[in-house]
């Protein structure tokens, strides 16, 4: 199969108007967890709040954290959106996958067979202190997880990609083509849905 260089391996500028101190996030800034009971930190805005509270989340956050949002925003608007518009099918936000009651889990967005997560990480630092865009193990892993949970085929998904929002970059791979070649071998996705589904099943009997 043909070698496919990783996109983040080099560096990609922002995209014009994106202002440069997104790429300097501030401190506790991080990607949403996704792991099941993961609790706000008990010394921030949230940790702070009754159980019962039902508070203008908004009001809770600094200006600065305010205005990293409205930008982040921005940022879809003008370089996500426009990838995206032109592609023609089911589009789903925060879905959800048939295996999820195995493994709790909900993908950012399915954009007509693409599965695309939007990340938030500052990247990694090079030596004269700026950043970089960089792709992990986990973003890639966690991307693939999402795919084989759809056993049914629901969502046709023909496309994996990762929005590093901080950069402006979406990069996009061919899901079977990627698990291929991380696979080192030709990969059935059916198949391998399948067999993760009984991964899962086994796993939740203690098996």
């Amino acid at each position: 199969m043909r070698h496919t260089r990783h996109p983040y391996q080099r560096h990609h500028a922002s995209a014009p108007g994106i202002p440069a101190h997104l790429h300097r996030p501030g401190p506790g800034q991080h990607d949403r967890a996704r792991t099941a009971g993961t609790r706000p930190a008990a010394g921030g805005p949230l940790g702070r709040l009754d159980a019962d509270a039902k508070p203008d989340l908004l009001a809770l956050a600094s200006p600065a954290a305010l205005d990293q949002i409205a930008q982040l925003r921005r940022v879809l608007e003008q370089a996500l959106l426009p990838a995206l518009a032109t592609r023609q099918g089911t589009w789903a936000l925060g879905p959800t996958f048939t295996g999820s009651v195995l493994l709790n889990a909900d993908a950012d967005l399915i954009a007509a067979g693409l599965l695309l997560e939007v990340k938030t990480s500052q990247g990694a630092r090079r030596t004269d202190g700026t950043r970089r865009a960089t792709l992990s193990k986990l973003d890639l892993l966690q991307l693939i997880g999402y795919a084989l949970l759809d056993f049914n085929d629901d969502y046709q998904i023909t496309e994996l990609g990762i929005f590093a929002a901080r950069f402006a970059y979406l990069a996009t791979w061919p899901a079977t083509d990627l698990l291929s070649e991380l696979a080192g071998h030709n990969v059935d996705l059916p198949a391998t849905r399948e067999a993760f589904r009984q991964l899962l099943q086994d796993g939740r009997r203690g098996t």
